[in-house]
């Protein structure tokens, strides 16, 4: 019997598919969005906003029901189950850093894996999400598509490897689009203990910008939760260009990086074993993508009140890790304000910074506020 030879892909080759569709028929969320995974969510964010807990005054505010943060589309209320009886464990092995790859079960044919040669390692390293319509209580969340959109083949810090970006939309069980998503990840190999960095390549540790316009005072301001006053409401009228989004600071330490982990179900060691993620060249565990996008959902939550509407998000980038022992400030300053298709609509241009720099950002995001009028 002749083996049949695997075929030996290249980066030209992953070039050359861009514009392919490699989401065959999308999957299905394991779980339909409940006030239990909503809770988990804000708990680690220690986002009080009563839109995410309150039926009532979700009701009061338009909406048919409890609604799910923007940012936990994409974890955990669009990912498969990890384990389903009649499978094989998932843990064959008692090696005590053993990763077992979370599956995408896919409700329709098996798509075609991307054409790309074979990587060890992976991070999302930026995300761009433009939302249509609000995630509620008892809607299950299908993912369409897996769209390359471009490759960018380049070597970093942590080793050599390509960004690629691709898209995918994000539906309810009635049909109704929910979100549309681009997503840059890096896939890559990391280099052996002994590499030494090359003069120019991008650093993955270390950035020395400062933000436009928090910079010095970064390390005055305070971690809070628990206070805002959801029952006053920023007005279209009330916002000028200049304006600054008050500042949420998030401490990150070990335990909070594990509870982000846990609710937004992304288990890969990196977000929570300093031991596996040293290996592939980052510094310690840090903060997943999803986790970075809740910083801003809550700053702009609170900055817009219960009336406002998140409309676009990015595209952000993250541009180093955010690990254990950071204090990261986000924040943002009004850059425009226009309507538009009966909207008042504001951009902010918003980024998350601590003690080496920008760490996410800076990135628009584009909301409507109501009128006083």
């Amino acid at each position: 019997m002749v083996q049949q030879q695997i075929k030996e892909y290249t980066w030209d080759d992953l070039i050359a598919a861009i514009g392919q569709d490699f989401g065959a028929g999308g999957h299905i969320g394991v779980d339909e969005i409940d006030k239990t995974q909503i809770r988990h969510f804000c708990e680690a964010l220690e986002l009080d906003c009563p839109l995410h807990y309150d039926e009532e005054v979700a009701r009061k505010h338009g909406y048919t029901g409890i609604i799910a943060p923007a940012s936990s589309l994409t974890a955990p209320f669009s990912y498969s189950a990890l384990w389903e009886p009649g499978e094989d464990t998932r843990f064959p092995v008692a090696e005590p850093d053993y990763h077992s790859v979370q599956k995408t079960r896919h409700s329709g044919p098996t798509p075609s894996p991307l054409p790309m040669p074979k990587t060890t390692a992976f991070f999302i390293s930026g995300v761009e999400v433009e939302y249509f319509s609000d995630p509620v209580v008892g809607d299950q969340i299908t993912t369409m598509g897996n769209k390359l959109l471009s490759v960018n083949v380049r070597d970093t810090t942590v080793g050599s490897g390509a960004f690629l970006t691709t898209e995918a939309s994000r539906y309810n069980q009635h049909g109704r689009l929910i979100s549309k998503q681009r997503t840059i990840g890096y896939h890559y190999n990391p280099w052996p203990p002994d590499h030494q960095p090359s003069e120019g390549r991008n650093s993955a540790r270390q950035s020395t910008d400062e933000g436009p316009g928090l910079g010095a005072r970064r390390k005055d301001l305070k971690a809070r939760a628990g206070y805002i006053d959801w029952s006053v409401q920023r007005y279209f009228e009330d916002v000028s260009e200049g304006d600054e989004a008050p500042p949420v600071v998030i401490n990150l330490t070990v335990q909070r990086i594990v509870e982000w982990a846990s609710a937004t179900h992304q288990f890969h060691p990196i977000h929570h074993n300093t031991r596996f993620v040293q290996k592939e060249g980052a510094p310690d565990m840090y903060a997943n993508n999803v986790t970075c996008q809740s910083w801003w959902e809550r700053t702009v939550r609170e900055y817009i009140g219960l009336d406002g509407k998140i409309k676009k998000v990015g595209p952000i980038r993250i541009r180093i890790f955010n690990i254990p022992g950071d204090a990261v400030a986000t924040t943002g300053i009004v850059r425009r304000k226009w309507q538009e298709g009966g909207e008042n609509l504001i951009e902010l241009e918003m980024w998350s910074e601590h003690d080496r720099g920008i760490s996410v950002g800076p990135a628009p995001v584009i909301v409507a506020l109501p009128s006083r009028r």
